[in-house]
């Protein structure tokens, strides 16, 4: 089974092949730790930027 996912923290959207819900929600977490890694270390080096000026 496919289910279209929608990442909570950025909107984008992505297949998954899990048996449930569930499985398809545990993907999203990894999605998100994964894929938005870099895009989270780049948010918080603005947000330090941004403080010391």
């Amino acid at each position: 089974m496919a289910y279209q996912v929608e990442c909570v923290q950025y909107g984008c959207e992505f297949e998954t092949r899990a048996e449930t819900e569930r499985e398809a929600a545990d993907a999203m977490r990894h999605h998100t730790d994964e894929e938005h890694a870099n895009m989270d270390l780049a948010d918080e080096e603005i947000r330090e930027a941004i403080t010391e000026l």
